[in-house]
């Protein structure tokens, strides 16, 4: 990133010093100079989270793509606090037999609605896995895979208001889009 916004900076300036576009073999050129010129130093990488930390119900939440980041963000906390004692969230059932049971009783939990997108499997053997997109998971069709055996281990789930996402069975959320209408009431921030 840092040699490429250096190359455009330098682009932008020959090209309005000269009046004119830069030719490709002319930018090439110019990225070798950058290239050479940035090459002995060292450039630090930024990357920024977002944490929620709700006191009332004594709860963390980390945005991130993963695990491994989300314990590397808490490690960092714990570090600045001195000591805070976390656990994973948990539940009494596994989630994916629960979020079975929701498509098979066709449950809405408003404003909250099931999706058209499931990925299931077989939770004793783990093969067989069925992703389905674009297809009403409450169906007679998907009912024979749920009697066969299979459990739902992705969701999508949409509220109402305009945002959709998807529900893992380690209780994650993936793809987390959110409606026009959304983003245009928010646009001013």
């Amino acid at each position: 990133p840092v040699i490429k916004q250096t190359l455009l900076e330098k682009i932008d300036k020959q090209e309005q010093a000269l009046s004119r576009k830069l030719t490709k073999n002319e930018k090439a050129s110019l990225k070798d100079e950058v290239m050479i010129d940035l090459m002995p130093r060292a450039f630090s990488k930024y990357n920024y989270y977002w944490l929620w930390i709700d006191t009332e119900n004594k709860r963390i939440v980390v945005d991130c793509s993963s695990f491994k980041q989300t314990e590397d963000i808490l490690a960092i906390l714990r570090k600045e606090l001195g000591a805070l004692a976390l656990t994973p969230l948990s539940i009494d059932k596994p989630l994916e037999q629960i979020m079975t049971t929701w498509v098979k009783e066709k449950l809405n939990f408003s404003p909250f609605i099931l999706g058209d997108q499931a990925e299931l499997k077989d939770p004793l053997e783990g093969n067989g896995i069925i992703s389905c997109k674009n297809q009403e998971i409450t169906s007679d069709e998907m009912r024979i895979h749920f009697d066969s055996g299979k459990w739902i281990t992705k969701m999508k789930i949409v509220d109402e208001r305009g945002v959709n996402f998807i529900v893992n069975s380690d209780l994650t959320f993936k793809r987390i889009k959110f409606d026009s209408i959304i983003l245009d009431e928010n646009e001013d921030i």
